[in-house]
């Protein structure tokens, strides 16, 4: 990993047992890292959105179903996210019905 400029960190936990998030963006910031891709589940999502560590978000919503196991409450996701955000673009994405949301 090192050869792709990947450095892992050791980060410390919270008081959920969860990765302290707040410990992880001060990290990168202090290291110089401009952006952060974030792909997670169902409560790295909601811990990033409650918390207000986005400044960009892109929800992708397919009408496909993959399993019930995770899934998350889209409605309560989307109010959630609009509260935080005061923008909302559709991104065309020529797959069917699916759609991405970008929020900023």
């Amino acid at each position: 990993m090192k050869s792709k400029a990947i450095k892992l960190i050791k980060s410390k936990i919270d008081n959920n047992n969860n990765i302290d998030l707040n410990y992880v963006i001060n990290f990168a910031y202090k290291n110089d890292v401009g952006s952060i891709i974030v792909e997670g589940g169902k409560n790295l999502t909601q811990s990033f959105i409650s918390k207000k560590l986005f400044n960009k978000f892109y929800l992708f919503q397919s009408t496909k179903k993959i399993s019930e196991k995770g899934n998350i409450n889209i409605i309560k996701l989307k109010k959630s996210i609009e509260i935080s955000f005061k923008n909302k673009k559709i991104v065309n994405t020529y797959l069917d019905k699916d759609q991405i949301y970008k929020y900023y």
